[in-house]
């Protein structure tokens, strides 16, 4: 979930959560970001791994594969930025194991 910090991101952080889902919050605000991973934790009792990014900087879709490489990813939610999903679908393209859908 991109934009998790605020608005609609963290709106529908807040409706997969309360379908149980687990998540990955990404921002640039750290201490929002904790706050709503805690709040949806305690909430829903669901597991949340929050990634602090300026996902507009160069190479942050890298970092974002990086930090989130042990993760089965089965939902990507992109609030902004629509271009760093197509980031994301040239480094799938790879043979690198990863899936994203």
């Amino acid at each position: 979930m991109t934009g998790a910090s605020a608005g609609l991101g963290e709106a529908f952080a807040k409706q997969i959560a309360q379908r149980g889902m687990n998540l990955v919050l990404v921002a640039r605000r750290k201490e929002k970001l904790e706050a709503l991973a805690t709040s949806l934790v305690n909430a829903h009792g669901i597991a949340v791994k929050t990634v602090v990014l300026d996902l507009g900087r160069e190479g942050a879709a890298e970092e974002f594969a990086r930090q989130t490489s042990e993760i089965d990813i089965g939902l990507v939610v992109m609030t902004r930025l629509p271009w760093f999903w197509a980031v994301l679908l040239k480094m799938i393209s790879k043979p690198s194991g990863r899936v994203f859908a």
